[in-house]
């Protein structure tokens, strides 16, 4: 830190940004390193050798490098601080690990097993190294969660059938198993038992876990299960954990009536009392289209994406790429593309005018926790092919989401945190596709939630710490 100080701060910012670029310089010599390494103990290839030393070298020297920027880039904020230690300390490790290989190779100091052992060393720091730094940019679970969902998806599942009677459908096995096969199962199963509680089966449910019960029967304000639910995406106790497939407000509404009726395993729908607002959510479920169904927006398979579409210019790639921000084609046979400021948390309303290039190609795009305004959303306007627009914790406000109104296909919009009022919410009700809206967080009001539920009843709002209340004087109507 002490360091830190003696250098300008721009130049400081450039040093920390270049981390995501030069990462991968390392990455591709150290794989060589570890390749020709292993070749060169053989006869044939004995010729290696003494690239292998050059290698080592270049490879101690980049991942140094790598090191001072990633720890500059840190300093800025905004990553999970467990991740960043893991990732920091497994790329220091790396880095030791390169410039010790390189004086033994300079020194022609050799030992029993060490080519085995530099080996080895070298994949198992730079699989770590590079699975925590992906986690860091891409969330926590990018790569295991799909993974986990084939491997933990109970096979009942895919025979589930539609429910064409809902009032003769199992509360638990038909409504509630589902949802919580589809979004807790993965953390809560025989494999991986997240605090000691499995979620697999009714009877470890209503078992618990390691501080009791999470399910108290006709009390959702003293049940585990449901109050995690609820809390700010940033609490450590949020459950699903940030980075995970959310419930949606159907899916807690759900989970809320069950509780509140006695949490029964074995009850019918038809048994249990039942106000507008669950009958509503039901009437929703009996034909096979409930929740499920929700989850599917037409980025995935739909006939939106379907349409063919020219794929974006290298030249305009590359202007994004310059400014660190992420760009990736969705699919091979078209020119969709999914657009994330991740990297450039300094994204600000001037950096949004090189977006419009990409104005029909942009189908998903990620602002959150950058510098945009109101200004830019009339830029933002102009990727009239968005789907999905993410502004968490921007300053984006009223005048800004009625920007946004030529965006038509928008089925996806996230203002938690910004300074959008109960006016903005009168400027979506123009956006009929809209499938999901998260609002925790920003100024709006129970009033104008309800009000923009009337214009738009199949949108999910999803507006945290208020559903509890808003559920409960639901229920005792």
């Amino acid at each position: 830190m002490i360091l830190l100080k003696l250098i300008p701060t721009n130049l400081e910012v450039l040093i920390g940004r270049l981390h995501p670029l030069v990462v991968h310089l390392p990455i591709g010599i150290l794989l060589l390193v570890a390749l020709f390494e292993w070749l060169a103990t053989r006869e044939n290839y004995s010729v290696l050798r003494p690239a292998v030393v050059i290698m080592a070298f270049w490879g101690m020297v980049t991942s140094l490098f790598s090191c001072i920027a990633g720890y500059v880039l840190s300093t800025t904020g905004g990553y999970q601080d467990e991740l960043m230690g893991l990732h920091k300390w497994f790329g220091i490790a790396l880095a030791v690990l390169a410039a010790g290989f390189y004086l033994v190779k300079k020194l022609q100091f050799e030992f029993k097993y060490s080519q085995l052992f530099f080996v080895s060393a070298f994949m198992a720091l730079l699989t770590a190294t590079g699975h925590y730094g992906g986690a860091l940019t891409h969330g926590e679970d990018f790569l295991k969660e799909p993974v986990m969902a084939m491997v933990y998806k109970k096979s009942d599942d895919v025979t589930r059938k539609p429910i064409t009677d809902i009032d003769q459908a199992l509360v638990y096995k038909d409504l509630v198993e589902p949802v919580l096969e589809r979004k807790c199962f993965q953390c809560h199963n025989a494999q991986k038992k997240k605090g000691d509680l499995r979620l697999d089966t009714p009877e470890l449910l209503l078992r618990g876990g390691e501080h009791g019960k999470v399910l108290v029967a006709g009390k959702t304000s003293e049940s585990e299960l449901f109050k995690r639910l609820l809390l700010p995406e940033e609490d450590p106790k949020r459950m699903p954990p940030k980075g995970k497939i959310q419930l949606n407000e159907q899916e807690i509404a759900l989970l809320h009536w069950w509780i509140q009726t006695g949490g029964s395993i074995d009850k019918q729908v038809g048994t249990l009392p039942k106000d507008e607002r669950i009958k509503t959510v039901l009437a929703g479920m009996q034909d096979g289209r409930g929740s499920q169904t929700r989850e599917i927006v037409s980025h995935e398979k739909g006939e939106f994406l379907a349409e063919k579409i020219p794929k974006p210019h290298d030249e305009d790639l590359a202007a994004l790429v310059k400014i660190h921000v992420a760009v990736d084609l969705i699919g091979p046979e078209n020119g969709w593309v999914s657009i994330n400021a991740v990297n450039h948390s300094d994204f600000d309303d001037q950096d949004a005018q090189s977006l419009l290039p990409l104005r029909k190609q942009a189908v998903w795009l990620k602002l959150n926790d950058t510098r945009v305004t109101d200004g830019a959303l009339q830029t933002i306007g102009q990727l009239t092919n968005l789907t999905r627009l993410n502004l968490e914790n921007t300053v984006t406000g009223d005048a800004g989401v009625k920007n946004l109104a030529p965006l038509a296909q928008l089925q996806y919009l996230n203002l938690v945190g910004t300074e959008v009022t109960d006016a903005g919410l009168e400027a979506l009700k123009t956006h009929k596709q809209l499938k999901r809206l998260y609002l925790w967080q920003s100024k709006v009001t129970l009033a104008g939630i309800e009000n923009l539920r009337k214009a738009l009843p199949d949108c999910e709002i999803n507006f945290g710490e208020v559903l509890e209340k808003n559920l409960t004087s639901t229920n005792s109507k």
